[in-house]
């Protein structure tokens, strides 16, 4: 069951603080279910592939196209 809240910030200071406690609250709870080893060998994972795209966009420019089959997904999308 995913659950998402509204989070409202005064200041753009305070809005970096509540996603970095978000994404806080999720790396531990994944570090928790998977292992420390599996985790760090996915976060590796995922930045070569941030990586690859970032300079597939420096020789290429960016691609707009829409009926791409994969896209770069940075979100936190652990269920309870």
């Amino acid at each position: 069951m995913m659950h998402w809240m509204m989070m409202q910030a005064t200041s753009s200071w305070e809005s970096d603080r509540w996603v970095n406690g978000v994404h806080t609250a999720c790396t531990a709870s994944h570090v928790r279910r998977h292992g420390r080893a599996r985790t760090l060998r996915l976060l590796s994972a995922h930045i070569r592939t941030l990586d690859n795209a970032i300079q597939q966009v420096r020789l290429h420019g960016p691609i707009n196209n829409p009926h791409r089959t994969h896209s770069i997904d940075a979100g936190c999308s652990y269920t309870s």
